[in-house]
């Protein structure tokens, strides 16, 4: 039986520092301990996901975030602003299936369809 793909967006990883949010926290250090760091699923970002990280203001959390990506078996999608990727997103914000403020939700979800993930994480 093949492992299930799941996409991460930037909000998933944030969750393992989210002291003010203890129980999706805890959950969310559960799933990589016991999940993705024992390889039970294929576990991806994409390039959106890094520049997230990498906008952090805050040095030390943007070290911790950063220092996930390495710390755990987490790959790269494929495809990453493909052509197909933005005219889905678009689709995506033209029709209201996500709201014109959430642009970068648009993405992540494009990224995911294209990239045939089976789950989603947001």
């Amino acid at each position: 039986m093949r492992q299930l793909k799941i996409y991460l967006n930037t909000c998933i990883i944030n969750f393992l520092f989210a002291d003010d949010a203890p129980l999706l926290r805890d959950a969310t250090i559960d799933f990589f301990e016991n999940s993705v760091k024992m390889g039970k699923y294929e576990v991806y970002i994409s390039d959106i996901v890094v520049a997230e990280i990498e906008a952090t203001k805050n040095l030390e959390k943007r070290t911790k975030l950063l220092n996930v990506l390495t710390t755990y078996p987490i790959r790269f999608v494929t495809e990453g602003m493909s052509p197909e990727i933005v005219r889905l997103a678009d689709l995506y914000l033209q029709q209201g299936a996500i709201p014109l403020k959430s642009q970068v939700d648009a993405f992540h979800l494009a990224i995911a369809v294209v990239n045939q993930m089976d789950i989603l994480l947001t």
